[in-house]
């Protein structure tokens, strides 16, 4: 016996829209289904229609007037609407805020169409207010980041002029040129010495070593 209308459920219409059959044979062909898809579909256009419907009470209303439904028939296939077409949780929550924000911009339209003195204006431009705030508006732009950014930067260090490319230099020439230098302190001649390379190197030296410092 072929599925009525009072007896589709959700189940039905995820097995149909992922198979086109039924598990029920005899309804495989039932134009009740396709009759049910396009009743949600229905509902999601006058979801959408906030001005005419945007409520469930108006368009339970509709579908009992214009498509001679019951009011529990009605309201299941309501019901059954809004999950179908809004229950995906994998919408990022960007989609979410820009989808707010278009039914506050048609609040904003017709709060300025009904408006008729100053504080009515100034209501409406409370809802653009709202609605820059739902769209992040008034936070600055984050700052986009080169992912090469967080990449550990390759690092090699070396004293080794040949290996630097520099060409060498007669270390034993270079440290008696420092030692011969006139007017220059004992302390400033060992800074020279260390910068030089011309003295065994020391990577971390004691205070008392350290040229630079008094």
């Amino acid at each position: 016996m072929a599925l009525k209308l009072k007896d589709i459920t959700l189940s039905h219409v995820y097995e149909y829209v992922n198979t086109g059959k039924i598990e029920d044979e005899s309804a495989n062909t039932d134009p009740a289904i396709v009759e049910y898809l396009d009743l949600l579909d229905k509902c999601r256009s006058m979801h959408l229609r906030i001005d005419e419907f945007g409520h469930k009470d108006a368009i339970v209303a509709h579908l009992m007037k214009v498509e001679k439904l019951s009011r529990y028939l009605a309201s299941n296939i309501y019901n059954d609407a809004m999950e179908y077409f809004y229950a995906d949780k994998q919408i990022s929550s960007d989609a979410w805020r820009n989808i707010i924000a278009q039914y506050m911009q048609k609040n904003y339209l017709l709060a300025i169409q009904l408006a008729k003195d100053p504080k009515d204006i100034g209501t409406a431009n409370k809802i653009l207010i709202d609605m820059a705030k739902t769209l992040r508006l008034d936070q600055p732009d984050p700052v986009e980041v080169d992912q090469k950014a967080y990449t550990q930067p390759f690092k090699m260090y070396s004293v080794d002029a040949k290996f630097l490319g520099i060409p060498e230099i007669n270390r034993t020439d270079l440290k008696n040129l420092i030692d011969g230098l006139p007017e220059i302190s004992e302390r400033e001649k060992l800074r020279l010495h260390q910068e030089a390379n011309t003295l065994p190197v020391k990577l971390f030296l004691d205070e008392h070593e350290d040229p630079r410092k008094s």
